[in-house]
């Protein structure tokens, strides 16, 4: 007579591979001549190789997503999640062995569903970083861990069936500290921090790692079936979808640097051309206050000069026009609002819109320092007053005004835009911010680019439409490092 614990008595110190052999056609037989017991799960498959396993592939879950920091209370937390994680993976695989029993189509497949399921569940719980990089990294993890203890399994498995009486269960061991090394490797060279990852670097990972989980999984299902235990050719095949999944992430983690790195020497050079101009208009400015000086001298012996004569009409059309003169002067329009990114980037956009003929009206309160990279400041600055000097130029008003509004709310940055807008303009396609420029392909990223920096500060940007005049509002978080901690 055999029963489940007879089978995991024959293969002592290898539950995994019990559990997978156990799954043939011959012990269904015995499966159901002699049940499952509720706890068997404990004696089969849950020795010490399979327990350095869930905590390998816990911990490796909580370094690459848990944010440590050197603190005891930081490091402390990090040590729960990784012993919870543990706990979620042994219940998850304890359920998924007893569903087995009733549902064999997912027999020997248990721990690959057990460790999607908990990456997902720390995912959707824990993490709050992009979805992109989310998708990402949790595919990437995935994958690394269940190649990682198929190969280890397979590979002692046949070295044992070859060379017997040796402890080649620390092949397995191996396999656990080649994960552990990859989950630094991502650690090191984390995607969290990227916002914008493009649509094809996401699809290369996720393709990837299905196509990899399905062909472990079919590859399961075929040994299962035709009673193999262990296939040195699986082994190499194994080892190859590690090295792809490696090679895919480090490549898509390389570009997303190089665009970002690219992202802001474009923001840099931008900076630096308005600190030129400022410069120029600095030395303007000074040159006009320098003549200015001189013409006063010039222009008090005339008001003097009427005011004794008593032609006090004259005097006041001569003050009126010397009013004028003084508003026209070069440095009267722009802006010092004491944060000199601010500054740089608002009346470089004052002199563009000049150029136009459209006036820059701004009213900015901030703190002097503020806690957002210059580039994303930029970017979200630059882009919205471009859009509401393009707005302006397709209308046909004779009056031409940007209003920009910059401010503390709360714990918030407030930004925002208000131009006037064609009458027959689409709404519906200006509030979904669809371009209307002639070279469509080439444009309408200034959105998405708004869009994707608003999202890395976990807040909101808004657009309306008040009878003809479009308003974009942005804001951002002052303390945007606390949503993370």
């Amino acid at each position: 007579m055999v029963n489940s614990s007879e089978i995991c008595r024959r293969s002592p110190g290898f539950g995994y591979c019990t559990f997978v052999i156990m799954c043939n056609k011959k012990t269904y037989e015995l499966w159901e001549k002699y049940p499952v017991k509720m706890f068997d799960f404990f004696k089969i498959v849950y020795d010490e190789v399979f327990i350095l396993q869930l905590l390998t592939v816990s911990f490796s879950i909580v370094w690459v997503f848990y944010d440590w920091k050197k603190e005891a209370k930081s490091i402390t937390i990090g040590i729960v999640y990784i012993l919870g994680t543990f706990f979620v993976g042994t219940m998850l695989n304890w359920a998924l062995f007893e569903l087995s029993v009733i549902w064999r189509a997912i027999a020997g497949i248990h721990f690959q569903l057990a460790w999607l399921l908990t990456i997902l569940l720390y995912l959707g719980v824990f993490d709050r970083t992009y979805v992109t990089s989310r998708f990402i990294l949790g595919a990437t993890v995935f994958i690394t861990a269940i190649t990682t203890a198929e190969f280890g399994h397979e590979l002692s498995g046949y070295l044992r069936s070859v060379y017997h009486g040796i402890y080649w269960e620390f092949v397995c061991f191996l396999a656990d500290l080649l994960m552990i090394g990859m989950s630094f490797v991502i650690h090191k060279y984390s995607l969290k921090g990227y916002s914008d990852i493009p649509g094809f670097s996401v699809a290369l990972i996720m393709i990837t790692t299905i196509v990899s989980t399905a062909l472990i999984i079919i590859k399961t299902v075929m040994k299962m079936s035709e009673g193999i235990k262990f296939d040195t050719y699986y082994c190499i095949e194994l080892a190859g979808i590690f090295i792809i999944s490696v090679s895919g992430y480090l490549m898509v983690y390389y570009h997303c640097k190089i665009r970002k790195e690219k992202t802001i020497l474009e923001v840099q050079n931008k900076l630096l051309e308005a600190d030129k101009k400022m410069l120029i208009i600095t030395e303007q400015a000074i040159e006009e206050m320098r003549s200015l000086r001189h013409d006063m001298k010039n222009q008090n012996k005339v008001m003097q000069l009427m005011l004794e004569e008593g032609r006090y009409d004259d005097l006041k059309k001569y003050f009126s026009s010397m009013e004028k003169s003084y508003t026209r002067s070069t440095f009267s329009g722009f802006v010092d609002c004491g944060n000199q990114l601010i500054n740089s980037i608002v009346n470089m956009e004052i002199l563009k819109a000049n150029s136009y003929g459209i006036s820059l009206v701004s009213k900015i309160n901030v703190p002097k320092i503020l806690p957002f990279e210059p580039s994303d400041l930029c970017r979200v600055l630059v882009n919205l007053l471009d859009n509401a000097i393009e707005g302006l130029l397709r209308t046909e008003s004779r009056d031409y005004l940007v209003d920009l509004k910059i401010g503390r709310r709360m714990d918030y940055l407030y930004i925002s835009v208000q131009n006037e807008i064609r009458e027959d303009a689409d709404r519906e396609s200006l509030l979904k911010m669809n371009t209307v420029k002639d070279d469509a392909a080439n444009h309408g990223y200034g959105h998405k680019i708004v869009k994707r920096i608003v999202e890395k500060y976990n807040d909101y940007v808004h657009y309306t439409i008040v009878d003809n005049e479009f308003v974009a509002e942005v804001m951002l978080e002052l303390n945007p490092e606390d949503k993370n901690e």
